[in-house]
């Protein structure tokens, strides 16, 4: 016998990886009631996805007709034109007793500050979890002071995200193993909370590029791209991290998770 349908938990994917949000929805609902292989008592629905959260936010398309297969039939929409379930509330259906849940990418190339599409999700009524392929402690941070309930690293296994979806479908904190990390790491040394333009030019800078590249990659003047660098040096240095040459800033873009490698491909 399936979930009552107030207990079915509903998410909202909000990711510019093209590849990941056609798979979404298997990768999420593995683990749901009559899904292959083992059950973990949870029911997973992703009812919509979008490259950002302004697309999400936009006045809602209607709905088309589509696969039965997909969500067991129930109302679907397109988007990035892919077919996806109708969310319930924007369908006219009845309410549901848990909160709709956003699952975030933290490095969306939106030009948007983390803690901006935290709080544009809140106000419109949704809990929100965030993710990534890299551990970025700044982010994470920025995006928890925002009022981000969790922070799920992707994996090849959904199951610490769909714990985290269902607690923040409750109003609840997840801890999952890649959060716990990073809260560990941030008592060991303070994490400065850097802008934008500040985190991708400590990105590029540390990578290896001289003031000039990173200042045409930016777009900016030259001096302009320094001020980026000054500050980032002054909020770790504020933070207690040495960060004055170039391979302390190299460290500690790499310790923080802004650099994945020590130079670019």
């Amino acid at each position: 016998m399936g979930h009552v349908d107030e207990d079915v938990i509903r998410v909202v994917v909000i990711d510019d990886d093209e590849i990941l949000l056609h798979g979404i929805h298997t990768w999420l609902c593995q683990g749901n009631p009559g899904a292959e292989g083992p059950t973990d008592g949870l029911e997973v629905r992703v009812v919509e996805t979008a490259k950002s959260v302004t697309e999400l936010l936009a006045p809602a398309s209607a709905p088309v007709v589509g696969s039965a297969a997909v969500n067991g039939g129930a109302p679907i929409r397109r988007n990035n034109g892919i077919t996806h379930p109708v969310d319930p509330t924007r369908a006219g259906l009845p309410p549901q007793r848990l909160s709709r849940v956003a699952l975030l990418d933290l490095r969306l190339r939106d030009g948007r500050r983390v803690a901006d599409n935290v709080r544009a999700l809140i106000q419109a009524g949704y809990t929100v979890v965030t993710c990534s392929t890299i551990d970025d402690a700044g982010l994470v941070h920025e995006a928890g002071r925002a009022g981000a309930l969790s922070y799920v690293r992707k994996s090849r296994d959904a199951d610490d995200m769909r714990q985290a979806l269902a607690a923040a479908a409750r109003g609840e904190r997840h801890v999952s193993q890649s959060h716990a990390a990073l809260i560990q790491r941030a008592r060991s040394y303070g994490v400065p909370e850097l802008s934008g333009q500040e985190r991708e030019a400590l990105r590029l800078y540390a990578s290896g590029l001289t003031m000039s590249s990173v200042a045409r990659r930016l777009n900016v003047k030259q001096g302009t791209a320094k001020s980026y660098l000054d500050r980032v040096r002054d909020k770790y240095e504020q933070a207690g991290r040495a960060a004055r040459t170039k391979l302390e800033l190299r460290d500690r873009a790499v310790e923080d998770g802004v650099l994945s490698s020590p130079r670019l491909e």
